[in-house]
């Protein structure tokens, strides 16, 4: 045990707040939750894009006492592959040598970029005495191999064997499900050092849903990356099934490889009922779900196991009963089906995507009340007191 009487924590990603995403900005709260500890905090990441964000980092810092680490970088989002590797490279180099340097008693690493910079948290923080936390957002290379950038050959077996490592030689390591454990069980892990920390609800709506909309159509929303994890060719095989139903709306909001995709086939087959917003800011996601009556979660096969998506909270911290299509029996199938939060379909059967989405059509757009009793329920089990409590009771055992 490290002891938290002045202690040196280092909490390092490749992104940090005010940075646009929504682990970027949980990790502010988790730096405040340290230092509140009695650690004495540093934060390691890339530059924030712009002068104001630059400002507003380090005014931010020098109040909380908060030491900060940072490497430009430059914006990757859209970059190819192979430049995204070479910026994780430099950014490992730059990890090292900086930790190499400061020697903190405590290192929190994250899965962005996956499994090398964990790796080099765990060799530096060996060859100077220190301890690491291992917060897993995503397991990867599994994730990566169901994202299909890396195929189950050699650089995928170096890397599980490396990943294992990170795992076994961290202190604490913190995944975000049951599933996500288990499939670190499954590689021959150890368990007992563990925790299961979801994400919180980060961003919500104001407190009146009542929108001012006066059609009665049943809005489906999808919010967030438009890529391969999200199986949303299998959900277009159904949604064309409703092509000519006026009683319904699937609103998409965001971007990613298979967005032209996903329009072409929406143009081919004639889906007027289909509407594509690309990538919006968060105000405007958060009015999109106040005008939204059921929020999509779409999971390719085996990424519930890997990861959890985070939009779940979004969705259901604003009121929005969730469609959902994931593996079975599992944890948030499960949670759905239990609490009522809508319908969660497993991926087999087309069909049973399309008696969902009926259903939930038929349903009708929920009342104020109901919705007002899913937020309810979502700040109960994802709420930001809750879920810092508990990282919290984390950093008190280091």
């Amino acid at each position: 045990m490290i002891g938290r009487n002045n202690a040196s924590f280092t909490i390092l990603h490749r992104y940090f707040w005010p940075q646009n995403l929504p682990y970027a900005r949980m990790l502010k709260d988790i730096a405040e939750t340290a230092v509140s500890g009695g650690y004495k905090v540093s934060v390691m990441s890339s530059k924030p894009q712009g002068n104001d964000a630059l400002r507003g980092q380090s005014e931010w810092g020098e109040a909380n006492k908060i030491n900060l680490r940072l490497l430009g970088l430059g914006n990757e989002t859209g970059q190819p592959f192979y430049i995204k590797v070479l910026l994780s490279v430099y950014y490992a180099f730059w990890v090292f040598w900086r930790l190499l340097c400061d020697r903190p008693d405590m290192v929190m690493v994250a899965t962005t970029p996956p499994v090398i910079v964990a790796a080099v948290v765990r060799w530096v923080t060996t060859l100077y005495g220190g301890q690491y936390i291992y917060h897993c957002q995503d397991i990867h290379p599994e994730a990566m191999c169901l994202n299909e950038n890396i195929g189950k050959g050699f650089i995928y077996r170096v890397l599980l064997w490396l990943d294992k490592k990170n795992v076994d030689e961290a202190l604490h390591v913190i995944v975000l499900s049951e599933d996500m454990k288990k499939t670190l069980v499954c590689r021959g892990c150890k368990s007992d050092h563990i925790k299961i920390i979801n994400n919180y609800i980060f961003e919500c709506s104001p407190e009146d849903t009542n929108t001012g909309r006066e059609d009665q159509k049943v809005r489906f929303l999808f919010a967030g990356g438009i890529g391969r994890f999200q199986n949303l060719e299998f959900l277009f095989d159904a949604i064309e099934v409703f092509s000519e139903n006026n009683d319904v709306e699937f609103h998409f909001m965001g971007d990613g490889p298979m967005l032209d995709k996903l329009r072409g086939r929406a143009r081919k087959s004639n889906l007027d009922n289909v509407i594509f917003l690309g990538r919006q800011p968060v105000q405007a996601a958060l009015i999109a779900m106040q005008n939204a009556d059921v929020g999509i979660v779409s999971l390719s096969p085996g990424i519930a196991h890997v990861a959890y998506p985070s939009k779940t909270m979004m969705y259901l911290g604003n009121g929005l009963p969730l469609l959902t299509l994931i593996d079975a029996n599992t944890e948030l199938f499960n949670f759905i089906e239990v609490n009522d939060l809508g319908r969660a379909v497993s991926l087999e059967h087309k069909d049973a995507v399309v008696e969902a989405i009926d259903d939930l059509i038929r349903k009708g757009r929920p009342s104020k009340q109901r919705r007002g009793e899913i937020k309810a329920l979502a700040y109960e089990v994802f709420g930001k007191k809750s879920t810092l409590g508990k990282f919290s009771r984390v950093f008190n055992e280091c």
